[in-house]
């Protein structure tokens, strides 16, 4: 019985994933799809890049909401157990998104949705000292990998002896990994784009 509840757990959690806000408010209220502009990514940095922060802003906050939900319903309809595998398979809905032909984003926001329920005030640190490094550096992707990276060190080095957390943790780490194979590419090469605070280009719901 415990593996149908899990099984319902994973495929409810993935398909709240596939809910892609981007590409929701990129075609319900730009009418553009976001995956047309920009790096071509469904998540929160193209959405800034190509419509502006509000955009971008309102990607992550419910990108991370997914996260924050799956893994609490998961935890609440079977255990520890539960909420990893629910945090998990959102991450994999919000990246491979059965609603839009699985082009999706790359599921930091999410990862840090579901961070966040298991360990706010580390959840909290670790976005302000990203959000300081993006300050510095004006890479994201860099950025926001360090973060992943750091995170699942932390998680393990916490608790090495659960091994469902451990688990959680190495997943995110290798998803965050395998959806940035581009951007892992151009920063060895120094062609990694940077973003541009106050930029005056034009946007695509300009055009």
């Amino acid at each position: 019985m415990d593996i149908l509840v899990y099984l319902a757990v994973a495929v409810g959690a993935y398909l709240i994933g596939s809910l892609s806000s981007a590409i929701i408010i990129s075609n319900g209220v730009k009418k553009k799809d976001i995956r047309d502009y920009g790096s071509g990514n469904a998540g929160a940095t193209n959405m800034l890049r190509t419509f502006g922060w509000l955009s971008g802003l309102l990607t992550f906050l419910f990108d991370a909401a997914k996260g924050v939900l799956c893994a609490w319903l998961g935890w609440l309809i079977a255990g520890e157990m539960g909420m990893h595998i629910a945090a998990v398979c959102v991450v994999l809905g919000h990246n491979w998104p059965l609603y839009y032909g699985f082009r999706g984003g790359k599921g930091i926001a999410t990862m840090f949705g579901a961070f966040l329920f298991m360990f706010p005030l580390t959840a909290l640190l670790l976005a302000l000292a990203i959000v300081v490094l993006i300050a510095i550096t004006r890479i994201v992707s860099l950025s926001t990998l360090l973060g992943v990276t750091i995170a699942a060190v932390i998680v393990i080095c916490r608790e090495p002896g659960n091994l469902p957390l451990v688990i959680n943790y190495a997943a995110f780490w290798v998803l965050a990994m395998v959806r940035h194979r581009g951007n892992i590419e151009r920063l060895l090469k120094g062609e990694e784009r940077k973003l541009e605070f106050g930029s005056k280009k034009k946007k695509a719901n300009e055009q």
